[in-house]
């Protein structure tokens, strides 16, 4: 669903709640509906991709190699250091 289907959803969901707080009386119609609406606005939001919650898809990947440089340059300096001591 696009971004326009998600707001007519959650303005029909607001519709359904509306019109059961005023009538007072709440059919089934009314509450499979809401919650059929209720459960797919949730299911298209949890599938919408995000980059500030979902982060950065190479975090993993690019915190790795940066771990492996390190170690690297530490044994570089560990030799240097063995052989100026020499």
């Amino acid at each position: 669903m696009g971004d326009i289907a998600i707001l007519e959803v959650e303005r029909t969901i607001k519709a359904i709640c509306k019109a059961i707080r005023k009538e007072g009386d709440c059919e089934a119609d009314k509450l499979t509906a809401l919650s059929k609406l209720v459960s797919a606005l949730s299911k298209q939001e949890s599938q919408k991709w995000d980059p500030l919650r979902d982060g950065d898809p190479g975090y993993y990947p690019s915190l790795e190699e940066s771990y492996f440089r390190q170690k690297q340059a530490e044994r570089e300096d560990s030799e240097q250091f063995i052989e100026g001591a020499l």
